[in-house]
């Protein structure tokens, strides 16, 4: 009679077969998935056993709870971009305190506030004195202000945002790693730097947005715009700018060599807002 190939009837190879399936369905591609599986196979695991663990290991992966299988499969994806002789991509950080990183609102509390009538609120006028000029200088002053307000808004809005580059620091990471990766796996004091900044609160699942960046405006015709997706999230992120980007879904590759990309002062994590239990 004919015989079975050996794949189909070992138990252990169905069960590898099934761990490198699953990884794939996590997210990772199939070169990522079979490093895993080889690594865990190295380790001693096998069959059954190594299914069990990778499961576990990928956690609560919809909800971007990793319990390790994110920086595994990150060591696989760097240990195969240095095999195939990726390039390594420089790019310059900006940290909130070297720009104008802030909200609108934000940087008028850090102001103080001023009474509605500016320097007449320390001046005591009896009843007799509101007279009807009185009134209308009042209305002539929430005018002005006004119109200062809208000003400023304007001005805002057309004048680039001064950045301090002389506090950017110097971040390396391997063509094809996103931002975050390098935030997270990265080495060197940069990606150690980065990582201080930059939170991932999904797992890079694009469910939040926490690695929220801003593009240098002449480094974004190269790194591209957001998709719908994408936008979306941004739209929650603290102050979004035009070249608002996050940083998981920004993939390093030569052309992105020398790229400028900003730091928010705050970050909003709505993750901790999502009841998952």
């Amino acid at each position: 009679g004919r015989t079975r190939p050996f794949s189909t009837t070992d138990p252990a190879k169905v069960a590898e077969a099934k761990a490198k399936a699953f990884v794939i369905t996590v997210g990772y591609s199939p070169a990522v998935a079979k490093g895993v599986v080889k690594a865990l196979k190295d380790s001693g695991l096998s069959g059954e056993t190594l299914l069990t663990v990778v499961k576990n290991m990928a956690g609560r992966w919809e909800v971007g709870e990793d319990e390790g299988l994110e920086p595994l499969a990150a060591s696989v994806q760097q240990t195969l971009a240095a095999e195939e002789g990726k390039a390594t991509i420089t790019f310059h950080v900006v940290p909130p305190n070297a720009w104008e990183s802030a909200e609108q609102d934000d940087e008028n509390d850090d102001n103080g506030d001023k009474g509605a009538d500016g320097e007449n609120d320390d001046v005591v006028v009896s009843a007799a004195t509101v007279s009807l000029d009185q009134q209308q200088k009042e209305q002539h002053q929430q005018l002005t202000k006004h119109g200062n307000n809208e000003r400023q808004q304007q001005q805002t809005q057309t004048q680039p945002m001064q950045v301090d580059m002389s506090k950017a620091f110097v971040v390396r990471g391997l063509e094809g790693m996103s931002i975050t990766d390098v935030a997270k796996f990265g080495s060197g004091d940069g990606s150690t730097t980065l990582g201080e900044y930059i939170e991932c609160a999904c797992a890079g699942i694009m469910a939040c947005s926490t690695c929220h960046v801003v593009v240098d405006d002449e480094w974004f015709p190269k790194v591209g715009a957001a998709s719908e997706a994408e936008l979306d999230m941004i739209d929650l992120a603290y102050n979004p700018q035009d070249t608002s980007r996050l940083a998981c879904q920004i993939v390093l590759r030569k052309e992105l060599d020398g790229m400028v990309v900003k730091i928010p002062k705050e970050a909003n994590n709505l993750m901790d807002f999502i009841p998952f239990e």
